[in-house]
């Protein structure tokens, strides 16, 4: 952790290398964010997080809040991409070709259970999802989603859970026999990791 500070800080006196070592392991993650919500714009909005993260990198609180930082800047140019569509693209045909044309270059979809959460997901209010994916896929705290968020560790998680309560509660409306199988929150983690390629 010493090294990555010293990285930060040798990336403000503006050390190229030392963004790049900080900036590279955070890339599938953004990535990834993007294809799900927004596949046909994912590798332009990607390049923009980052370079917006170049530009304020005097804003960047520590090395440790360097993912959660940059999945907050994707979250609000998400926001602006899909405020930019033309006003005949309603939610929902968004979400469905969110859906539809995840290229899952970082996903992997094997069983039915998979392919209808990957659905449901994508379908998710942003807030909902933003939440789910950074508690299990990112594995953050609720501090660090809090910092990315700019919410208070406890409203954190409590929007957590009702995220959960909502996937859940959509999950049950295409397939009554899945939520059983997602009962406690072990299972629910394991079921949402295992969409997760292997990572190099």
């Amino acid at each position: 952790m010493a090294d990555a500070e010293e990285r930060l800080r040798a990336w403000r006196a503006g050390d190229v290398g030392a963004a790049q070592a900080l900036l590279a392991p955070h890339y599938r993650a953004v990535l990834r964010y993007f294809e799900l919500n927004a596949s046909w714009a994912a590798q332009d909005l990607t390049q923009r997080t980052f370079e917006l993260c170049i530009r304020q990198v005097d804003e960047v609180r520590s090395a440790s809040s360097m993912r959660a930082y940059l999945l907050g800047i994707a979250r609000r140019q998400l926001a602006m991409h899909l405020r930019s569509l033309p006003r005949t693209t309603s939610f929902e045909e968004d979400a469905s070709r969110g859906a539809n044309e995840t290229r899952l270059s970082t996903l992997v979809v094997r069983r039915k259970e998979q392919l209808l959460l990957l659905r449901v997901l994508s379908g998710l209010p942003r807030g909902s999802q933003m939440l789910l994916i950074l508690a299990y896929w990112e594995s953050l705290t609720s501090a660090e989603i809090g910092a990315a968020l700019s919410l208070p560790p406890g409203t954190v998680r409590r929007q957590l859970a009702d995220a959960r309560a909502l996937l859940r509660k959509r999950l049950e409306m295409f397939d009554r026999k899945l939520p059983a199988s997602v009962g406690d929150d072990t299972q629910f983690a394991e079921l949402m990791k295992s969409l997760l390629a292997y990572e190099k």
